[in-house]
């Protein structure tokens, strides 16, 4: 059993924007502990949760330092890892508490494990300080910091505004981030990450928690990128997350988008499907607004047929299809084009030829290409 035998004491927070501000607080607490102090003492880890941060280090280390140097001290400091010699440890734990970062110190005596005083500095967090909370990795000479977002859930999101512009956040070690979007109106939504960092994000709706989508590289180079069409008044959940537990910074943002009147609308099924004639080298400019919309169109195949080719450009990535007027599939791809658009090169008879095209993972504009070639 733990007895406390002193109640807490605390210190207002503190702003530290260097390692020497640092060291004034650890001195400060050196002299609190130290009046309570006598016999063999050791200091012990400051973790956060479970993990060794740079933070926690430098309070143990300089916590240390600061006891050796106290005057006419009536204690021996032994060795980390001596705590079955030590009459009294000390350690602590880090917490994050939105703006700022709590440091508890307990001094604990062994032989009966009686809490003789309990200290905690609260600390406002600052980019100094967020360096400090990177967890150290053994073997690894580098990690990744922890934002100032942290901590945050699936219950527990960071709120974005929609045009509120990017927000800079890591992942590290094990790390999801979530994000909250409120849509005050029926509209357009895109969010996206942008950075060196692969990322993977997911889109959910914020009550029932079912999935809606899931993309990776669906934005600029191996970013991710989602759009959807939200309800008015609707919460929605994304959660970001590296690919293959990769870490590093990234920006994220939500932003509202138009979906162009292409005329072609609605073309969402096999007989509704968009006339178009067949004409090299023109193109079709249209947008698919999120995966569950279905672009069809149709092309008259002269009787003698031929060879045709159709492909997609632009960021998105396309699937694509070509049917016969019962809704046969004759033939479909996914990324036999330039990126992730689709491609698709088939001798065809003549009559109607229908052409489907949708978005694998999100949706977006895309620019559809004929090409055909009569058989003589």
């Amino acid at each position: 059993m733990i007895f406390c035998t002193s109640s807490i004491t605390v210190t207002a927070q503190e702003t530290a924007q260097s390692p020497a501000d640092m060291d004034i607080m650890t001195a400060r607490l050196a002299i609190l502990l130290s009046q309570k102090l006598s016999g063999k003492v050791m200091v012990g880890d400051f973790l956060q949760g479970e993990e060794d941060t740079y933070l926690g280090r430098f309070w143990q280390e300089n916590l240390l330092g600061e006891l050796t140097n106290q005057a006419n001290r009536s204690y021996t400091l032994l060795a980390p890892g001596s705590q079955s010699q030590a009459d009294y440890m000390i350690s602590g734990n880090i917490i994050e508490l939105g703006g700022m970062v709590r440091v508890y110190a307990r001094l604990i005596r062994n032989s009966d494990s009686s809490v003789m005083s309990i200290v905690h500095v609260d600390i406002e967090r600052n980019n100094f300080i967020d360096e400090l909370l990177s967890p150290i990795i053994a073997g690894s000479g580098s990690t990744v910091r922890r934002d100032q977002y942290e901590p945050d859930s699936r219950l527990n999101p960071v709120t974005v505004q929609i045009g509120a512009g990017s927000l800079n956040r890591t992942i590290h070690a094990n790390d999801q981030d979530w994000f909250k979007v409120v849509s005050g109106s029926a509209q357009h939504i895109i969010a996206e990450t942008e950075g060196d960092l692969d990322t993977v994000m997911e889109l959910y709706e914020s009550v029932s928690g079912f999935k809606l989508q899931e993309n990776d590289d669906g934005g600029r180079g191996s970013n991710a990128r989602i759009r959807w069409s939200a309800e008015a008044g609707k919460e929605y959940i994304l959660m970001v997350r590296g690919y293959s537990g990769e870490t590093g910074a990234y920006s994220f943002m939500v932003n509202t988008f138009e979906i162009p009147d292409s005329g072609f609308e609605p073309n969402d099924t096999l007989e509704t499907a968009t006339r178009l004639i067949l004409n090299n080298g023109e193109a079709v400019n249209a947008l698919i607004s999120g995966v569950d919309d279905v672009d069809w169109y149709q092309v008259e195949i002269p009787p003698a047929g031929g060879e045709i080719t159709v492909y997609t450009q632009g960021d998105m990535d396309t699937l694509l299809a070509l049917l016969d007027p019962d809704g046969t599939v004759l033939t479909e791809d996914d990324d036999s084009g330039s990126g992730y658009n689709a491609w698709i090169t088939q001798t065809v008879r003549g009559g109607p030829l229908y052409i489907k095209i949708s978005a694998y993972d999100d949706g977006g504009p895309y620019s559809l290409h004929i090409e055909f070639t009569e058989n003589r």
